[in-house]
């Protein structure tokens, strides 16, 4: 995939995480994989990274992926995060991927955009993809605090003037009716403040500013509306970049169907090895079956 990557002119680096659970023997071996401590299936947490060609939408493949056991002596010490060093947390996940992309890219590096949801709205992420330069676009989950008039971003991105409409087609799902979805597109440079964490190192991260774009359904009567608020390194300029850019996070649910058919397609979770070493490789074997 990294081969192919470099005959494309934007290529989205689109990243997410699953488990992969297992209930026969090996389990005792493996790691914890929701949040019940004494839960009988155990398993792996696994991140990957799925390589796409922005301009033809087509699935170039997977180019980075981790795999690890969650320890049970680190249940129910997610109070405490705010006291533990990045570095040692499950959220460095990011930025492990990241340094992937940066040896099997290299001087390519700079026609990748990483693409990834609200679990990636993490400051020091944010901070190290835009002091390395790095191309990105990750859904926002965290009101931030703005350093130019101590305002937040959310209510902020909302006072700002419309660039334009466009129209989107919602499948039915579930208990949600088929609809024709407007949405309207707001952007806005904002400069972000650090957060107050009690971790060593917290002086090394400065303000930083980039792209805020928000897109949010105006149907009226809608039960669910859309909204997602996008934080980017990508100019918004006009109507067509928000566009290209709400286009390119759409394209983020391709990995949620990579991880539909590694698990139940090509039954990654059947497997049955009685050794957690045969069983990671062929789980391995089977993603790129998958993709």
């Amino acid at each position: 995939s990294a081969a192919l990557a470099k005959s494309a002119s934007t290529l989205l680096a689109i990243e997410d995480s699953t488990s992969l659970s297992y209930s026969h023997e090996v389990r005792k071996e493996l790691g914890l994989t929701g949040k019940h401590k004494k839960a009988y299936q155990r398993g792996y947490i696994v991140h990957s990274t799925l390589l796409v060609d922005a301009d033809k939408e087509r699935t170039l493949g997977l180019v980075a992926q981790e795999r690890w056991c969650r320890e049970e002596s680190n249940y129910g010490k997610s109070q405490n995060r705010k006291q533990i060093a990045y570095e040692s947390k499950e959220s460095m996940k990011w930025e492990n991927n990241t340094l992937h992309l940066e040896h099997l890219l290299e001087e390519h590096l700079s026609s990748v955009i990483s693409v990834c949801d609200r679990e990636a709205d993490i400051y020091e992420y944010l901070h190290y993809k835009c002091l390395m330069e790095q191309r990105f676009l990750v859904r926002a989950q965290h009101n931030r605090l703005l350093k130019m008039d101590n305002s937040y971003l959310f209510n902020k991105l909302q006072q700002e003037k419309s660039l334009g409409n466009y129209t989107i087609d919602i499948a039915q799902k579930g208990g949600r009716k088929k609809r024709q979805a407007t949405i309207e597109l707001k952007a806005l440079q904002v400069t972000l403040t650090p957060p107050r964490r009690q971790v060593e190192g917290l002086d090394v991260l400065t303000p930083i500013t980039l792209n805020a774009l928000l897109a949010q359904e105006v149907n009226k009567g809608a039960d669910e509306p859309l909204q997602w608020i996008l934080l980017t390194s990508e100019p918004i300029t006009c109507l067509e970049d928000a566009r290209t850019l709400t286009r390119y996070y759409e394209l983020r649910w391709k990995i949620e169907d990579f991880h539909k058919a590694w698990k139940s397609g090509v039954g990654a979770e059947d497997q049955r090895m009685q050794s957690p070493d045969n069983l990671e490789k062929m789980v391995v074997i089977l993603s790129f079956v998958a993709v």
